[in-house]
């Protein structure tokens, strides 16, 4: 039973009314720099916004073009600019995948989290795959637990995409496998079941998913799963096996050390064989 899913810069690209764009606006988006200059250079405004909100720096991030983003920034145009959908550059540029642009963001003060939107660039960066993007914003502190109203955490958002190598990352650093969305109380492996993903499925079972835990209409992830297909088989042999002592173990401790738990078990006093298997390292 595949999700219905739908990406979260659908209003930055479709059925857009073009008409209120200036002159800046389609060179940034365009990445046309020394059009983008010589206007900001005879008086362009850089902080121009159409009729949605958007403002320049908005299409240049978009568009993954750097150096206008540069200028513009250069110029004075707002970092944090917010579009009427609570949509900022680092939104954009988290979705367009562009690392430079991300980067040149971040340092230049945007925030990780919008103040008016629950929706933040990370979830951005997963829904398309964009593993680079989603590394930096993850090591800038962006919210692994944010919760938006549709998609909820972000590590929700990757699994409903089916982006297995984002989604093991925010594991990695301790997104929490069990987290409930609230409008349907569905945990990461409700959602990796739906889309029958095998390999997300074994890849929440290894970091402590939880199969037991129901929704809010009283299903268990394997209820979502396709009857007779390998993912609910893999479901249904991990729910009748009794899962490892050592795993337990891996998931107290982790659970124990928060957020920030490999980090944390690179100090602890141990071999490197377990805190390799603490960071399940394969040996």
């Amino acid at each position: 039973m595949m999700t219905n899913f739908s990406h979260p810069d659908r209003h930055h690209t479709r059925g857009r009314d073009t008409s209120s764009l200036t002159q800046l606006h389609f060179a940034a988006a365009q990445g046309q720099l020394l059009v983008l200059h010589s206007l900001i250079k005879n008086g362009a405004s850089v902080d121009v916004r159409s009729c949605d909100g958007y403002t320049p720096l908005h299409e240049a991030c978009a568009g993954g073009h750097t150096y206008c983003a540069k200028n513009l920034i250069k110029a004075g145009a707002n970092v944090n600019a917010t579009s009427c959908f609570w949509t900022t550059p680092l939104h954009f540029a988290a979705s367009s995948g562009s690392v430079d642009c991300v980067q040149l963001l971040l340092e230049s003060g945007a925030r990780v989290k919008s103040e008016d939107s629950t929706i933040t660039p990370l979830h951005y960066a997963v829904i398309k795959g964009n593993l680079e993007c989603t590394k930096l914003l993850t090591e800038a502190k962006c919210s692994l637990t944010q919760m938006d109203s549709y998609y909820g955490t972000c590590l929700h958002a990757a699994i409903m995409a089916n982006q297995s190598d984002c989604s093991q990352h925010l594991l990695e650093i301790g997104a929490n496998p069990n987290t409930p969305r609230p409008r349907d109380l569905q945990t990461p492996l409700h959602a990796a079941a739906s889309n029958d993903n095998k390999e997300i499925v074994e890849i929440l079972l290894t970091y402590g998913a939880n199969p037991h835990l129901r929704d809010r209409n009283g299903e268990k992830a394997i209820d979502l799963a396709t009857a007779n297909q390998v993912t609910a088989q893999v479901l249904q042999e991990f729910m009748i096996n009794t899962e490892k002592l050592s795993s337990l173990c891996r998931h107290s401790i982790r659970t124990s050390l928060g957020k920030d738990a490999n980090s944390s078990v690179c100090s602890l006093p141990l071999p490197d064989l377990l805190k390799d298997y603490l960071c399940y390292k394969s040996p």
